[in-house]
């Protein structure tokens, strides 16, 4: 009898500790929430993606550690409740305005630049370089977005018009995958680093495809100038449930593991490695170059400069 009660107590304390939790995630500095704003059980080795409205509804024990971002605010580490509406504010990160420079000039002219000419050189090839998170059962990285370098050799150039273009994962079971919501944003490079920086745009775009293949943003209202040393595109899939697929794998120990992903694939075109993109390691906070990635995402682009 005492056994049976011990057991009923023990069952009662893991029920109310792993119980669903309502996140809701908003901006302390302007009171609004966060929509797909990324959230990460560090202990469970799980990711997830806020709604439209900032809310998630996840299971969860009291305790686990979550780490919650957003383009444009500080990453965020907190103990879950294990239960209830738990709401998460927000601190912005100092946002400078780039410096936007006043050229004197009479005509302009638009210019439109691509590497997709490279696939018809003998050593180049189309194949994918990204596919939103890329989680491991058993050993996650935490893969969330990666950003794509684009330089030019103009100077004082502005973007108006930028194009990627999205494929089908070969696992994707998911009819709903090609129009997987993407975060897309704009960013410095690093002086040191070479690597991301800050925000050349302060709120990111929520953009939305409808089929796989060419996809473009159109910039003309922005004001994008393209700093001497480039600007990199970063790239986010929003996970949904909808929207996942799961492929079985092994790791390098050779244990049986399942890769998660979200949303379709950018586009790629292969070569030799490259340093034109970096991944973000949501663990860890930090971005990162990936030493064995081959390629750069192929892409198209119109800017404009003075013709003067």
């Amino acid at each position: 009898m005492i056994k049976f009660f011990l057991f009923v107590i023990g069952c009662f304390a893991f029920y109310q500790s792993s119980s669903q939790t309502v996140i809701r995630v908003y901006s302390k500095t302007e009171g609004n929430s966060l929509p797909y704003a990324s959230i990460a059980n560090l202990t469970q080795n799980k990711m997830y993606s806020a709604n439209s409205t900032g809310e998630l509804s996840l299971d969860c024990n009291a305790g686990d550690t979550l780490s919650v971002s957003f383009v444009g605010y500080h990453t965020k580490k907190i103990l879950a409740e294990g239960s209830g509406v738990q709401k998460i504010g927000m601190e912005a990160a100092i946002r400078i305005l780039p410096t936007v420079n006043i050229i004197s000039c009479a005509r302009y002219k638009q210019v439109y630049i691509s590497n997709s000419e490279l696939l018809k050189e003998p050593d180049f090839k189309s194949g994918p370089v990204f596919g939103g998170f890329e989680i491991g059962a058993s050993n996650v990285t935490g893969v969330e977005k990666m950003a794509f370098l684009l330089k030019t050799d103009y100077k004082q150039a502005t973007l108006t018009s930028f194009s990627f273009y999205t494929k089908k994962r070969s696992f994707s079971t998911s009819k709903l995958a090609k129009s997987t919501p993407m975060i897309i944003s704009f960013y410095e490079v690093e002086d040191s680093s070479g690597k991301p920086s800050k925000l050349l745009v302060n709120d990111p775009f929520l953009y939305i495809p409808k089929e796989y293949g060419k996809q473009t943003l159109k910039l003309e209202k922005i004001n994008i100038q393209i700093p001497e040393k480039g600007i990199y595109i970063g790239f986010q899939f929003v996970s949904s449930e909808q929207s996942k697929s799961e492929m079985k794998s092994k790791t390098e120990l050779g244990k049986d593991s399942t890769v998660i992903s979200y949303g379709g694939m950018l586009e790629g075109v292969s070569s030799t490695p490259s340093k034109s993109f970096s991944y973000f390691d949501v663990r860890n906070d930090i971005w990162y170059s990936p030493l064995f990635r081959r390629g750069q995402v192929r892409y198209a682009a119109t800017i404009k400069v003075c013709q003067d």
